[in-house]
């Protein structure tokens, strides 16, 4: 698995939300979310964007650069 999918799934489990919960606040589908989760496919820039701001973490722990959530 990819960093970006354990990340992302480790940050929404940690925010005890579902997929579907990320997936209505960014006009996903839940199947979407999960297959971010999986690494099987990857949000477009405008969809990662809306990630980081829903999850209120930054883009660089979500892709593995930092361990550091926080949004600057």
């Amino acid at each position: 698995m990819n960093k970006f999918a354990e990340r992302l799934k480790q940050v929404r489990l940690e925010k005890g939300l579902y997929q579907r919960d990320i997936g209505d606040a960014l006009e996903l589908s839940d199947s979407a979310i999960a297959t971010y989760e999986k690494g099987s496919k990857q949000p477009t820039l405008n969809g990662f964007i809306g990630l980081c701001k829903y999850l209120d973490v930054s883009a660089d722990f979500l892709l593995g650069f930092s361990d550091d959530p926080k949004r600057k």
